[in-house]
This record gives C-alpha cells, sequence and structure tokens, in this order.
C-alpha cells in the first residue's frame, strides 16, 4: 500500500506541475498577444498570425515522423537511431512547405526564409521535447516548454520596449 501511494503522489506531482505550466504558458501567450497588439497594430497582428500560421503547417506535416509518436518509440528504440531520420524529415519538411508556402503567396518572399529557419528550430525542439516525454522526464519537458514562453516574452519586450522597433521582425 505505501509503495503504491508513494506513486500516486509522485504521479499527482507530475500532474500538477504539467498543469500548472500549462496554465503559465497560456497567461504568457496572453501576454505576448496583447503586446504584440498594442505595439503593432491589428495589421501587424495580422502579419504574426499568418506567420504563426505558416508555421503551424510546417509543423502539421512536421508531426507525422517527429512528433507525438516519437513517445511512443523513445523507450523502445535506441534514440540515435530515431534523431537521424528525424531531423532529415525536419529539414526536408521546413524546406519544402516553407517553398509551397511561398509560391502559393502565404508566405512573403523574406518571411520564406525566416519561416524556414524558425520552423526547423521549432521542428528540432519538438523533435527533443517528444524525447523527453517518451522517456518520461515530465519534469524537464515542463521546464523547456516554459522556457521557450518566456524567451519568446523577453526577446519580445526588449524589441517593442527597450530597443523600440515596434515591427513585425521583431516578433
Amino acid at each position: 500500500f505505501c509503495k503504491q501511494y508513494i506513486l500516486s503522489s509522485i504521479m499527482f506531482k507530475k500532474i500538477i506541475s504539467t498543469i500548472g505550466t500549462k496554465f503559465l504558458s497560456a497567461i504568457l501567450s496572453f501576454v505576448i498577444v496583447i503586446l504584440t497588439t498594442q505595439f503593432l497594430g491589428a495589421e501587424g497582428r495580422g502579419e504574426v498570425s499568418i506567420f504563426v500560421l505558416n508555421i503551424a503547417i510546417v509543423m502539421m506535416v512536421n508531426n507525422f515522423v517527429g512528433g507525438p509518436a516519437l513517445i511512443y518509440l523513445v523507450p523502445r528504440i535506441d534514440l540515435l537511431k530515431l534523431i537521424v531520420p528525424s531531423y532529415i524529415w525536419a529539414l526536408i519538411v521546413s524546406s519544402l512547405v516553407a517553398y509551397v508556402l511561398f509560391l502559393s503567396g502565404l508566405a512573403k518572399g523574406t518571411d520564406a526564409l525566416h519561416l524556414f529557419f524558425i520552423a526547423l528550430i521549432q521542428s528540432l525542439g519538438t523533435f527533443n521535447l517528444m524525447a523527453l516525454l517518451g522517456k518520461e522526464k515530465i519534469q524537464q519537458h515542463n521546464l523547456v516548454s516554459l522556457l521557450q514562453i518566456v524567451t519568446l516574452l523577453v526577446v519580445l519586450l526588449v524589441f517593442l520596449v527597450k530597443l523600440n522597433r515596434p515591427e513585425v521582425f521583431s516578433f
């Protein structure tokens, strides 16, 4: 009974930690939306939204190989055997989808290059986050997820407030 109580207590702490992380991330994301709306205006916020949509499109395609399926595979297959195909897939998907979005007109010329690099970084980061979950390192996963949104907020504040550069590129 004691062992089961300890295990359920540990699981409960992980659940509370994950919920807290998601809640704090949602609040920080809302702050980012407010900041971009206030500093960039409706048009700038619209451009940011389209750019984020383009990244989401790349990530949807990327997640066929480098996404949640890795949580299942990581404990069963050597991580090094998963890294190479996932990283290659991320590179291919990021470049091809960014190019298709450029051809379709959803990504402007300079935005397409930024889209490629940011989507590639996001894809590689997603692989690493899924690997953490697969290894059941939930605290580290939560910390990295929270650090990502905090970093975006801090950099955005620096560009918008400290450097006084209210432009979409700051995002």
